[in-house]
């Protein structure tokens, strides 16, 4: 088994974009799949962006990878909420 280590700031932000997209997800359940993708993601890569700019103003450093971790929470939970059960109830293919 390979074991990786990741930073807590990294999981934070992993972290932040489960809840976010778990969030998202919740409010777009009954958008057409391509919209409620565009919400969740939108809304994710906006709330990581926000961040990131706050981190750059008051410390003055700009971390393109805690973005990233942001959005693949984000992508991680839209799975969990939306994808899989669309698979289980045949509705994806």
């Amino acid at each position: 088994m390979i074991m990786f280590k990741i930073a807590e700031d990294k999981k934070r932000h992993l972290y932040a974009g489960l809840l976010i997209g778990c969030l998202g997800t919740s409010f777009s359940i009954q958008a057409r799949f391509w919209w409620s993708i565009l919400i969740v993601f939108g809304l994710v890569l906006i709330i990581g962006l926000v961040k990131e700019m706050y981190d750059f103003i008051k410390k003055g450093k700009f971390n393109l990878a805690d973005i990233l971790f942001t959005i693949a929470g984000g992508f991680i939970s839209y799975i969990i909420m939306r994808i899989i059960p669309m698979i289980i109830s045949n509705n994806f293919f």
